[in-house]
C-alpha cells in the first residue's frame, strides 16, 4: 500500500511538471506568434511606406519633364522665329 501511494504520488508530481512545461511552450508560441505579427506589420508598414515615396519621385520626375519640356519648347519657338525673320 505504502509504495503504490508513493507509486501515485510521483505519477501525479510528473503529470504536474509536464502541464507546467506545456503551459511554457504555449506561452512561447504565443509571444512568438505575436513578435511575428508585429514585424510583419511593420514590414508591411515599411513596403507602404516605399511605396508613397516612389510614387512621389516619379510624380516629381513627370512635373519636371514637363517643366523641362516647357522650356525647351519656349526656346525652340524662339529659334523658329529667328528663322523666318532674321533681323529679330
Amino acid at each position: 500500500m505504502r509504495r503504490k501511494q508513493k507509486e501515485m504520488r510521483r505519477k501525479q508530481k510528473e503529470m504536474r511538471r509536464k502541464q507546467k512545461e506545456m503551459r511554457r511552450k504555449q506561452k512561447e508560441m504565443r509571444r512568438k506568434q505575436k513578435e511575428m505579427r508585429r514585424k510583419q506589420k511593420e514590414m508591411r508598414r515599411k513596403q507602404k511606406e516605399m511605396r508613397r515615396k516612389q510614387k512621389e519621385i516619379r510624380r516629381k520626375i513627370a512635373l519636371a519633364s514637363v517643366f523641362y519640356f516647357k522650356i525647351f519648347y519656349f526656346f525652340a519657338s524662339f529659334l523658329r522665329l529667328a528663322r523666318y525673320q532674321p533681323d529679330l
